[in-house]
């Protein structure tokens, strides 16, 4: 019978403990429920720092926060348009003058390392003994997504010279260039470039294989 009457005489007692349990339990719960809420929000945060770069550390294909439920499964490329001027020298053309030379290049970049360049040139010999044009598709490699990067590149068309001391040249041909390109995380880009395009075929009164070199500055734009 005792210990009947000690739970009636510490009813209150007993119920008030059992509520203070109940109470500190429920207390611990919402702790851990925030803990763990904390804990959750804290490694989205370290991986939204880690993937999406500060505004004044651009990178080329960083994304920006408010663009995260944009991605897609394919990818855009970059769309530019590239104007280029610049002197050039060229290799059994009937003469050693400079050349002026002008291009026109569509710069598609379809990851932050390549693009594909479709580029349209042309070139005058200073004292007007030949004259060149050029067509041609390639592309280029750029290591780094940073503002600045190097390039090196290829491209493969065709190409036509003709002067006064030289019969015409015509046919296919091969380039290669390497350069710089600055501002890449801005609208405008700057290209600074040297290049090297050889017909596959020789003129028919050198016999030897026509080829121009030289280097361009060019001005790429969104």
């Amino acid at each position: 019978m005792r210990p009947m009457r000690f739970l009636k005489e510490n009813k209150k007692t007993i119920t008030l403990a059992f509520a203070l349990v109940a109470s500190s339990h429920g207390l611990a719960s919402t702790r851990l429920d925030l803990a763990e809420k904390y804990t959750n929000d804290t490694q989205v945060l370290k991986y939204q720092q880690g993937k999406l770069r500060a505004q004044n550390d651009l990178q080329v294909g960083s994304i920006s926060p408010s663009r995260v439920g944009e991605l897609t499964s394919r990818r855009s490329s970059l769309n530019l348009w590239g104007y280029g001027i610049g002197p050039y020298y060229a290799h059994h053309l009937g003469s050693n003058a400079m050349m002026y030379s002008v291009a026109a290049t569509n710069h598609r970049e379809v990851s932050e390392y390549g693009e594909v360049r479709i580029r349209v040139g042309a070139g005058v010999a200073e004292d007007g003994e030949f004259h060149t044009s050029s067509l041609s598709l390639g592309g280029a490699y750029m290591p780094f997504t940073g503002d600045a990067t190097p390039l090196l590149g290829a491209e493969l068309g065709l190409a036509y010279a003709a002067g006064k001391k030289i019969d015409t040249t015509a046919g296919f041909a091969g380039a290669l260039l390497f350069g710089f390109r600055f501002f890449r995380t801005s609208n405008t880009h700057l290209e600074l470039s040297g290049r090297y395009e050889s017909f596959f075929n020789k003129n028919e009164d050198s016999k030897k294989i026509p080829a121009t070199f030289g280097a361009q500055l060019s001005v790429l734009i969104i």
